[in-house]
């Protein structure tokens, strides 16, 4: 009997002990949530300006129920004119979700910017490289993937890394095409 009143005891002091740690971990991320969110926000806003950086103010557009869009923004001008969009958009790589930023202003790529990406370092992470990411400006409709001697609408895929140059350039495509549809 005595046996059985000491589980109970170990149970409900372990009971309390991860009630505790609950509540605190609960306490923590409502504090920190915010101040993570508008982090974010800031540098969403940082690589907004990189990629669109004619861009004085961003508007943000409603993109609920579009598959692989995150958000997009409408790029305003000193008069308040839109002069292109941002529209951040994800696609899956060799190690994860790869979320890219693409400015595009009159059906033209502007710029792109890796937000995120879980890519194998040394190889799939070289997608955050400027020589990479530079080959997207001025594409323009769909832009494929090629192994070198990238022509037109083609960006030369990173060596080794396919299937994150891929990622990348799908998330282009999904931002092109939206963008089409927005401009209409």
């Amino acid at each position: 009997m005595s046996n059985s009143k000491e589980i109970i005891k170990i149970g409900c002091i372990l009971f309390a002990i991860t009630a505790i740690a609950a509540l605190l971990l609960a306490v923590v991320n409502n504090i920190t949530a915010p101040v993570i969110a508008e982090n974010q926000l800031t540098k969403t806003y940082a690589s907004m300006g990189v990629v669109m950086p004619d861009a004085k103010t961003f508007e943000k557009i409603d993109t609920s129920g579009v598959a692989n869009i995150t958000e997009a923004y409408k790029a305003l001008d000193d008069s308040n004119n839109t002069i292109g969009i941002c529209v951040i958009s994800s696609s899956f790589g060799y190690g994860g979700e790869v979320k890219v930023l693409t400015g595009i202003s009159d059906g033209k790529v502007t710029g792109i910017d890796i937000l995120s990406h879980s890519e194998t370092p040394g190889l799939g992470a070289k997608a955050t490289n400027d020589d990479f990411k530079n080959q997207f400006t001025e594409k323009e409709g769909s832009v494929n993937v090629v192994k070198k001697n990238a022509k037109e609408n083609e960006i030369n895929a990173i060596s080794g890394a396919t299937i994150t140059s891929n990622a990348v350039c799908n998330c282009v495509n999904i931002a092109l095409d939206f963008a089409s549809e927005v401009e209409k």
